[in-house]
C-alpha cells in the first residue's frame, strides 16, 4: 500500500540462476527485527521508514540481496484488472466474505477489478486467515502477470496503452533495477505462477506466522543461492510443513 501505512501485502520474487523464479509471500504479522525500531511487525517497516527501511529489513531477515522493489496501492489493483479487461481466479471453494464484499462460487472464472480486489482482501472467511489471502494475493499478482504478456494485450495498441496507463499511475517502482519496467515485472510474475515457476509462503512453524527457523535458513539460502529448484518440500502454499 503506497499511503505510507503498515503494507497489507509483502511479496518477494526471486530468479535467476539455475533454477525456477520464485514468488514467496511475507506474513504482514511476522515478528522481525526492523533495525533502529526493534522487534515487532515486518508490516510496520514500511510506516518507519518507506521502501528502503522494509528492503533492509528482509536483506537482514532472509540473507537475500534484494535489487528493486515495486509498489501498488490497493486502488491499482482494481485500475489495472479492469484495463486488462479481467482476469481468471480459481477460488476452491466458494467463497462469502461480507467484510470484504465477497461472494463467488468455486471454479476458474473470468473476474473485473472489483471481484479481484475483494478476493485479495479476503480473509475472514477462512481458518488460516492471512495465509489464505497472501495464496490469494499472490494468485491474483500471478494472474495480472499473466494477462499483461498475453498476445492479445501485447498486440492490441489500445489495450496495451490502456494497461500502461493505468500501470504507470498505481505502481511506484525502485529507480536502480530496470528489471522493475512493467513488461519484465509482469513477466517474471507470470512465470513464478506458472508451471515453471514457485509461489510458495515464507516457511512457518504455526499459524500465529512464527517463522520456522531451521526451514526458512534453508529456504532463504536456496533463494539466495540460486539454487531454487532443490527447495522441494521446503517451498508450501501456506507456509506450514507437509
Amino acid at each position: 500500500d503506497r499511503s505510507r501505512g503498515r503494507t497489507d501485502t509483502i511479496l518477494m520474487l526471486t530468479y535467476g540462476g539455475d533454477g525456477p523464479s520464485v514468488l514467496t509471500s511475507i506474513p504482514r504479522d511476522s515478528i522481525v527485527d526492523i533495525p533502529g525500531y526493534g522487534r515487532t511487525k515486518i508490516n510496520a517497516a514500511y510506516a518507519y521508514g518507506g521502501p528502503p527501511l522494509l528492503v533492509k529489513t528482509l536483506e537482514a531477515e532472509t540473507g537475500v540481496r534484494i535489487g528493486g522493489y515495486t509498489e501498488i496501492g490497493f486502488g491499482g489493483v482494481e485500475q489495472i484488472v479492469d484495463a486488462l479487461g479481467g482476469i481468471e481466479i480459481c477460488p476452491a471453494e466458494d467463497i462469502v466474505d461480507k467484510d470484504a464484499k465477497l461472494n463467488i462460487k468455486e471454479g476458474c472464472q473470468e473476474v473485473d477489478g472489483k471481484t479481484a480486489l475483494a478476493y485479495s482482501r479476503s480473509r475472514k472467511a477462512f481458518a488460516t486467515g492471512d495465509i489464505a489471502r497472501g495464496q490469494h494475493q499472490r494468485e491474483v499478482i500471478g494472474a495480472i502477470g499473466s494477462a499483461a504478456t498475453t498476445a492479445s494485450t501485447v498486440l492490441n495498441p489500445v489495450t496495451y496503452s490502456r494497461v500502461l496507463d493505468s500501470t504507470a499511475k498505481s505502481l511506484a517502482v525502485g529507480q536502480d533495477d530496470s528489471m522493475f519496467s512493467f513488461g519484465r515485472f509482469a513477466w517474471k510474475l507470470s512465470r513464478s505462477m506458472a508451471g515453471s515457476g514457485l509461489n510458495c509462503t515464507v516457511p512457518i512453524a504455526d499459524l500465529s506466522v512464527r517463522w520456522d527457523s531451521e526451514r526458512a535458513l534453508a529456504y532463504f539460502g536456496h533463494l539466495e543461492n540460486g539454487t531454487t529448484d532443490e527447495l522441494g518440500e521446503l517451498c508450501t502454499d501456506d507456509g506450514l510443513g507437509k
